[in-house]
């Protein structure tokens, strides 16, 4: 078994506890906000069984630990685990590469595809959209995460058809 590579940092942030009162009666009662602070732990994380993303500065995965955790997926292209492009001009070979890639890093953080909570595709062609359907209906398994479709003139790479960033609750 592949061990992730794993960076780990923490940073705390002030939440506003109003958000679970109403705001009128807040500004009507002259009252100061209460807040909490809360410490959050990120960890950037590079799965064994993703292409190495640490020479372009970004992370295959960010994991956010307590008070929920999620995982935050880099688009994922049809490059295999040794860099290489899957599928030249196949855009379905290139999602089946993807999917793949999705199952690695959220293998890497404990998850699996079904934890997707969102999706966000990127595609050169509207028309790709379809080839995702039939694929992500064998994939998640009669789970459907919320999605955003997003046409792009080009990707990272010109061979480089469709690309999916992905959230998930593990």
């Amino acid at each position: 078994m592949q061990i992730p590579t794993i960076t780990k940092i923490h940073f705390n942030y002030t939440e506003n506890c109003l958000i679970l009162g109403s705001i009128g009666s807040f500004l009507s009662s002259g009252d100061l906000p209460t807040f909490k602070r809360i410490t959050v732990s990120l960890l950037s994380i590079q799965p064994a069984n993703l292409w190495d993303s640490s020479p372009y500065l970004f992370s295959q995965v960010v994991r956010a630990d307590e008070p929920t955790r999620l995982a935050f997926i880099s688009g994922q292209v049809a490059l295999s685990a040794d860099g290489s492009l899957v599928g030249e001009g196949d855009v379905d070979a290139q999602l089946k590469q993807i999917f793949s890639n999705l199952r690695a890093a959220l293998a890497g953080v404990g998850g699996t595809l079904n934890d997707i909570a969102s999706v966000t595709l990127y595609v050169k062609d509207v028309s790709y959209h379809k080839n995702y359907m039939n694929l992500q209906r064998e994939e998640f398994a009669g789970w459907r995460p919320a999605e955003t479709l997003v046409q792009v003139p080009s990707l990272a790479l010109p061979e480089l058809l469709v690309e999916i960033q992905a959230t998930a609750v593990l």
